[in-house]
C-alpha cells in the first residue's frame, strides 16, 4: 500500500495518454443536472422548491414550467460546453496536451467530493452523538422544521436579527446578494494574500494552463468547513431587509449561479463571452465568464482583479480590482506558468505537505510567518511539491 501510494505520488500524469472522455462528459453532465436538480433535499429538491417559489410568488406564474427548461439547458449546455472547448483545444494545444491537463484537476475536483463526504459524514455522526439522534447536515438548512435539533438557536436567531427595512422581495434578495458576496471577496482576496490559505485551498485551482468546465480542480480546496456558516449567514442578511430569511430565492440563485459558474473556467468560452455583446451582459451581470478568466491570468498582478462575482463584480468596482477582459486570452494558470508535477494527489496536499515541511524544519520563530505571513514570504528551509522549475517573467498588461 505504501509503495504504491508513493508510485501515485510521484507519478507525472503529462506523461500519460488518456483516451477520448466524451462520453464520460456526458455521463458526467446527466449525473450533475440529476443529482443537483432532482435527488439533493437542501432542504427540498430543486423541482419542489421551485414550484414552491412559484406559488408564493404569483406574479412569476409564466415561469411554472421553468424548471424542466432550467434542467434540460443545463445538460445540454453543460455537454455541448465540453464539446466547445475540447474541439478548440484540439486546434490550439492539441487533444493530447488537454487531456493531459484536465484529468488530474478533474480527478483533484473528486478528491475534493470524497474529502467533503467524509468530513461530512464526520460532522452528522458527531451532531448526532450531541443533540442524541441521527440528523442530515444539509437539512440543518431548513429552519422550518418544527423538530429542527437547534430548534431555540434559530428562535433566537430570528429574535436577535430585526427588519430594519422591509423592501420588496426582489430587491431585498438582490441587496442580499450583493452584502453577501462582501465576505465572499475578502475570503477570496484572502485567498491570494495569505500563504497558508493559498498553498492549502486555492493554488490548485490556479494552476490549469487550459481552463476546462470539468478540469480546473476545486475552486478552494477544504472549503466545507465554510459551505453553512456561509449559507446562514446569508439567510441572516436577507432576514434585515425582508420579514423572514429568503431561503427560497438564495437556493435558486445558488443553483442558478452554480450552472453559470461552469462558464467561468473555459478558455474555449473566452472569445464568445467578450465578442457577443448580449453574452457578454448576462456574464458581466453575473461577474463570470471571460471576466473571471481574467482572474485566472498566469501574468503577474493580474491574478488579483475580479476577484468578487455578483452583480457587475460591484465589490471589485469598490475597491478598485475591476478589470475589463481584452479580446484576447490572456495566458493561464499559476504566475509565470511553471512547471508543474501534474498529479492529482499534489495538486490538493501539495500545499499542504510544504506548509508541514516548513514548520518541521524551521526555528519556531518562522513558523507565525509561515502560517499568516504573506505569499512572498520565504522561510530559511523550505520544499516544493508540485512546482518542478519557473520559467521567465510575465508582466501585467496595461
Amino acid at each position: 500500500m505504501k509503495s504504491l501510494l508513493k508510485k501515485l505520488w510521484n507519478a507525472d500524469f503529462t506523461d500519460y495518454s488518456f483516451p477520448d472522455l466524451k462520453y464520460f462528459w456526458i455521463l458526467l453532465s446527466a449525473y450533475i443536472v440529476f443529482e443537483g436538480l432532482t435527488v439533493v433535499q437542501v432542504p427540498k429538491g430543486f423541482m419542489e422548491l421551485y414550484s414552491d417559489y412559484i406559488n408564493l410568488h404569483p406574479e412569476l406564474e409564466m415561469f411554472r414550467h421553468g424548471s424542466l427548461v432550467i434542467a434540460f439547458v443545463y445538460f445540454v449546455g453543460l455537454f455541448w460546453f465540453v464539446q466547445l472547448n475540447e474541439r478548440a483545444a484540439a486546434k490550439t494545444i492539441g487533444a493530447k496536451k488537454l487531456r493531459a491537463q484536465v484529468a488530474p484537476h478533474t480527478m483533484a475536483y473528486v478528491l475534493d467530493i470524497l474529502v467533503v463526504i467524509f468530513v461530512i459524514y464526520l460532522m452528522q455522526n458527531m451532531i448526532g452523538w450531541m443533540t442524541g439522534r441521527p440528523i442530515s447536515l444539509m437539512g440543518l438548512l431548513d429552519l422550518t422544521d418544527p423538530n429542527h435539533p437547534f430548534k431555540s438557536l434559530i428562535d433566537f436567531y430570528n429574535r436577535a436579527i430585526p427588519t430594519y427595512i422591509e423592501l420588496p422581495y426582489l430587491l431585498a434578495l438582490l441587496l442580499t446578494l450583493i452584502l453577501a458576496d462582501l465576505p465572499i471577496y475578502a475570503f477570496h482576496y484572502a485567498t491570494h494574500k495569505s500563504r497558508f490559505l493559498w498553498y492549502v485551498m486555492h493554488r490548485s485551482h490556479h494552476s490549469a494552463e487550459y481552463l476546462h468546465p470539468f478540469g480546473t480542480g476545486p475552486n478552494f480546496g477544504f472549503t466545507f468547513i465554510f459551505l453553512i456558516p456561509a449559507f446562514l449567514f446569508k439567510l441572516g442578511l436577507s432576514k434585515m431587509f425582508y420579514n423572514e430569511p429568503i431561503l427560497d430565492g438564495l437556493l435558486i440563485y445558488n443553483v442558478m449561479l452554480f450552472v453559470s459558474e461552469k462558464f467561468n473556467h473555459s478558455s474555449a468560452f473566452y472569445h464568445v463571452t467578450s465578442s457577443n455583446r448580449y453574452l457578454h451582459f448576462v456574464f458581466r451581470f453575473l461577474g463570470n465568464g471571460s471576466h473571471h478568466v481574467v482572474h485566472h491570468s498566469a501574468r503577474e498582478g493580474e491574478e488579483m482583479v475580479n476577484l468578487g462575482n455578483a452583480v457587475f463584480n460591484f465589490w471589485d468596482r469598490i475597491f478598485g480590482t475591476f478589470r475589463e477582459p481584452d479580446k484576447t486570452i490572456p495566458p493561464l494558470g499559476l504566475t509565470n506558468q511553471p512547471k508543474l508535477r501534474l498529479n492529482p494527489l499534489r495538486l490538493y496536499f501539495g500545499g499542504v505537505c510544504t506548509i508541514a515541511y516548513e514548520i518541521r524544519h524551521n526555528h519556531p520563530r518562522y513558523w507565525f510567518k509561515i502560517i499568516f505571513g504573506s505569499v512572498f514570504f520565504t522561510p530559511p528551509k523550505t520544499k516544493e511539491y508540485l512546482i518542478e522549475s519557473y520559467p521567465e517573467k510575465m508582466w501585467a498588461s496595461q
